[in-house]
C-alpha cells in the first residue's frame, strides 16, 4: 500500500507523523497491493491534493483513515474507488455525507495513535519548561520566534525539526504548550500537556476559513473549547511588507508580538485538555481501525 500525505519543501511535524506512526504500528504497509492509497493525517481531502497525487484514477483504491476536508465550498466528487473508514471530525463527515448521500464515520485525528507507539510506552520525561511555544511551520520565516521566546522566558519548539521523537519529547517535558500548529495541540493533548492555541501567521498561508475549519473539525471531535489568543497579524500588513522592505521591520514585528503576549497576562486557566476517558475511548477506536487495515493488507 502507499501512504499518501502532504510533503512540503521543509519538514513539518504534523505531516511527518504519517510515516512515523505507520512505520511503527504497520511496518509492512508498503507490501501488498500497490494500487491502494492510504490517506491518513492531514487536511488533504481537496481537489488540488487529489489531482497532484493522481488520486482521480478510478483504478486506484483510496482508503481514508482520518483525513479532513480542506475546502468546505469545494468538496471533491468522490466515487466508488474511495473507501471512507473514518474521517477526522464531524464537519468533514457532514461535508462528505452531503456529497455521497451516505453516512460517513468520524473518530478524531489519527495523530493520537502516537500513544500506541513503542516510543510513548517507553517515554519518561521530567518537566523542564514552564511554557513551550510552537509556531506553524509556515510561520518560521516571518519573525525570529527563538528571540521572542528567549525574551518571554519560553522554550521554543521548531515544527520543522525532522526528528519527530525530539519534538514529542520537548512537548512532554513542558508544563504547558502555546501552539499555532494544530498537531502541536493534538500531540500535547495526547501526552496530557495542557495547551493553548495562538493565531498569528498561519491563516495567511492556508486561508482563514481553512484554518478555522480544520481546528473546529478536530475540536468538536474531542469536545474541546474554541479558545485561542489572537496576535493580530493581518493579510493587509503582509501585503504591505511584500512591497516595502524596511531594515527594522523584523524588530518591529518581534516587539509587537512580545508586547501583545505580555498584555494578555496568560495564566494556567487559559490552557485546556480533553477528557481522559474520551481520549482513551477515541484512541482505542483509532487502533481498531488500524488493525482492520492491517488485516486488509495481508
Amino acid at each position: 500500500m502507499n501512504l499518501c500525505y502532504f510533503k512540503g519543501d521543509i519538514p513539518n511535524f504534523g505531516d511527518d507523523l504519517n510515516p512515523y506512526i505507520f512505520n511503527h504500528l504497520m511496518p509492512n504497509y508498503k507490501t501488498g497491493n500497490s494500487n491502494v492509497y492510504i490517506l491518513f493525517i492531514g487536511t488533504i481531502l481537496s481537489e488540488a491534493f487529489i489531482n497532484d497525487h493522481n488520486l482521480g484514477n478510478k483504478d486506484l483504491k483510496k482508503i481514508v483513515l482520518g483525513s479532513g476536508i480542506r475546502f468546505i465550498n469545494k468538496v471533491p466528487q468522490f466515487d466508488y474507488s474511495w473507501d471512507f473508514h473514518f474521517v477526522r471530525g464531524p464537519l468533514s463527515s457532514a461535508c462528505i455525507q452531503s456529497s455521497l448521500k451516505k453516512e460517513i464515520k468520524y473518530i478524531t485525528d489519527p495523530g493520537y495513535l502516537i500513544l500506541k507507539t513503542p516510543f510513548y510506552k517507553q517515554l519518561k520525561a521530567d518537566k523542564k519548561y514552564d511554557i513551550s511555544f510552537m509556531p506553524h511551520f509556515r510561520s518560521l520565516n516571518q519573525v525570529n520566534w527563538k528571540a521572542i521566546c528567549d525574551e518571554l522566558g519560553y522554550h521554543f519548539i521548531d515544527p520543522s525539526e525532522p526528528d519527530v521523537e525530539k519534538i514529542m519529547l520537548q512537548i512532554k517535558q513542558s508544563k504547558c504548550l502555546m501552539t499555532e500548529a494544530m498537531h502541536g495541540a493534538i500531540i500535547a493533548d495526547a501526552l496530557r500537556v495542557p495547551w493553548l492555541r495562538f493565531k498569528c501567521f498561519s491563516h495567511l498561508h492556508e486561508q482563514n476559513y481553512v484554518s478555522e475549519f480544520k481546528w473546529s473539525d478536530w475540536l468538536y471531535s474531542m469536545g474541546l473549547k474554541h479558545e485561542n489568543i489572537n496576535l493580530e497579524y493581518s493579510r493587509y500588513i503582509r501585503e504591505f511588507e511584500n512591497r516595502v522592505k524596511l531594515f527594522k521591520l523584523d524588530n518591529i514585528k518581534k516587539n509587537k508580538i512580545i508586547s501583545k503576549i505580555k498584555e494578555l497576562n496568560i495564566s494556567s486557566d487559559n490552557f485546556q485538555l480533553s477528557d481522559s476517558k474520551l481520549l482513551e475511548t477515541k484512541t482505542e477506536e483509532l487502533e481498531i481501525q488500524l488493525k482492520e487495515l492491517i488485516k486488509f493488507n495481508l
